[in-house]
């Protein structure tokens, strides 16, 4: 099961996302109980999830789960940006850019440095 965790602060989360993240993460409790192979992933958007505080607060969710699951960090892209142009929508993130790698190396080291691989 792929699984995606943006904000760990279900206050936050309801801030960025305009809901709360209360039943995303009993979701992922439910299927880490159940015993059904997870990889967690974290799409990294600078300002909005690449905070420090963040991935440590996701990696201790991920390895109060269970230690074994693996994290992947997702690298933000911008590739969305012309569907909604096309759609006449405005596209949220505006001028939003993506991480560097070596921002992306950092967080990388960090989740290692965190026990999770």
């Amino acid at each position: 099961m792929l699984f995606d965790i943006k904000i760990a602060d279900g206050r936050q989360h309801a801030a960025v996302t305009g809901r709360p993240n209360r039943q995303i993460l009993e979701n992922a409790r439910l299927i880490a109980e159940g015993g059904v192979a997870m990889i967690a992933r974290v799409p990294v958007v600078p300002g909005y999830t690449d905070g420090e505080d963040n991935i440590a607060a996701i990696a201790a969710f991920v390895r109060g789960l269970n230690p074994a699951i693996p994290v992947h960090l997702l690298l933000y892209h911008r590739f969305g940006i012309h569907k909604y142009r096309m759609l006449d929508r405005e596209y949220a993130l505006g001028d939003t850019r993506p991480p560097i790698p070596e921002q992306m190396q950092g967080l990388v080291e960090r989740v290692r440095r965190l026990g999770l691989q």
